[in-house]
C-alpha cells in the first residue's frame, strides 16, 4: 500500500477582504492574505510575498480555507499552476509548483485564531510554547 500524497505551498494565510475595484473587477469579494511564507517552500520559490492575497490557484477562485485545500489535491503535487493575487492593489499572476506535504504535517493549513490558515510544516495550532496563544494582530 502507498502513502497519499497531499499538496503543499508553505504559507500562512488568513482570510481577508479584496479591495472594492479588484472585487467588482473579479466578482469576488474575499480572497487569502499572506501572513508568512516558509522559506525554501514552494510559496518562496514562486516569489509570494507577505501581504499578497491569493484569490485563484489553478483558475479556481480562492476564497477560504476550504477552496484552497480542495486545489491542493496529491495529484497536483509537482504540477505548476497560475496562481493569480493581489499585490499593492493590482492583480498579479504567478507561476506556483505544488509541493508535497512532508512526513509528519499535520495538515496542509493551520488554523489561526480561527481565521487563518497554514498550508506547510505541522504545528500547535497557533499556539506557542506549552500551548500558550500567540498573538496575531490584523493589519
Amino acid at each position: 500500500h502507498g502513502r497519499v500524497k497531499k499538496g503543499y505551498l508553505g504559507v500562512s494565510t488568513q482570510r481577508a477582504h479584496l479591495p472594492e475595484d479588484v472585487a467588482a473587477d473579479l466578482g469576488q469579494k474575499r480572497g487569502l492574505l499572506v501572513v508568512q511564507v516558509e522559506k525554501e517552500s514552494p510559496a518562496a520559490a514562486a516569489g509570494l510575498t507577505l501581504g499578497d492575497t491569493i484569490i485563484s490557484l489553478a483558475g479556481v477562485k480562492v476564497t477560504d480555507h476550504d477552496s484552497l485545500l480542495a486545489e491542493l489535491s496529491g495529484e497536483r503535487v509537482g504540477t505548476a499552476v497560475p496562481m493569480q493575487i493581489v499585490r499593492g492593489g493590482s492583480l498579479t499572476e504567478l507561476e506556483i509548483t505544488i509541493g508535497e506535504r512532508p512526513e509528519g504535517a499535520e495538515g496542509s493549513h493551520r488554523r489561526r485564531k480561527g481565521r487563518g490558515h497554514h498550508s506547510g510544516h505541522g504545528g500547535h495550532h497557533g499556539r506557542g510554547p506549552r500551548g500558550m496563544h500567540r498573538q496575531w494582530h490584523r493589519r
